[in-house]
């Protein structure tokens, strides 16, 4: 992934004499203005060519500014989502290319959610990319923290997988896993930061630092997903592990759980 990140107050894109123009907007706190060294920092302005853009998507993080018809036009016409996101990190809204017909992979993607046994495996199969890319997290931890507790505790639920038999199970393992591997996370934050946990409101309204990182970083992940799972042709719509819930998109949700 290559996006253009902007951000500040008035950012815009407009679209001049055949050409997308891009502009940063201005900066608050007023510090933001200034460099290391201490000069006025410049708001960053691009202008880019027709099908000669080094970037695969636009993110802006601010809540002022436009966006013009033709320059959403400009980025539909290059496959060049663009992805608003809030002061905390969340995911506010998104401008997407229009998405390729491929009822063959609809179709496949309904019939497997369908059928019980290939949505249980599929769900799993999530699950257990996650598990063995948190595994490799606490190992890089433990080379300079005492977490054994919480790693054994991760490692038989992770074992406990094998014996899932339903998605509820699946989902059960999950969870329960997750909640050593926040524990073992937890010794790794500074205490000045105040975090504590990863549950429920934490993940919606960050009451500490490390928590709002997380939510941003998650964001970022969620906006990547949704590209590359709208370019693909699958339905948003519909999932594997996580509920089906209205205005949500829990197969995004779904991808997103082996790269958390």
């Amino acid at each position: 992934m290559n996006p253009l990140l902007l951000y500040g107050y008035g950012t815009t894109a407009s679209v001049k004499d055949r050409c997308l123009v891009v502009r940063e907007g201005r900066f608050t706190p007023l510090s933001f203005n200034t460099d290391e060294r201490g000069e006025i920092r410049e708001s960053k302005s691009f202008r880019f060519r027709p099908h000669r853009i080094p970037f695969d998507s636009i993110v802006v993080l601010g809540n002022s500014g436009y966006v013009s018809f033709e320059a959403i036009r400009f980025c539909s016409v290059h496959d060049l989502p663009i992805f608003l996101m809030s002061y905390d990190g969340s995911l506010t809204s998104s401008i997407l290319p229009p998405q390729p017909i491929r009822t063959d992979v609809r179709k496949a993607q309904l019939e497997a959610c369908l059928d019980a046994q290939k949505r249980f495996e599929i769900a799993r199969e999530f699950v257990s990319a996650k598990l063995d890319r948190s595994l490799q997290v606490l190992n890089w931890i433990c080379e300079k923290y005492d977490i054994e507790r919480e790693f054994r505790s991760f490692s038989k639920e992770r074992l406990s997988l094998a014996r899932a038999k339903s998605v509820n199970e699946v989902r059960t393992v999950e969870g329960r896993s997750a909640d050593f591997y926040w524990r073992a996370f937890a010794k790794v934050v500074p205490r000045k930061l105040e975090f504590k946990s990863r549950r429920s409101g934490s993940r919606y309204n960050a009451s500490d630092p490390t928590n709002a990182l997380l939510n941003y970083g998650y964001a970022f992940l969620q906006s990547c997903v949704r590209r590359a799972v709208n370019a693909t042709g699958l339905d948003c719509g519909v999932g594997f592990l996580h509920e089906d819930k209205a205005a949500t998109t829990p197969l995004v949700y779904d991808f997103q759980e082996p790269f958390r």
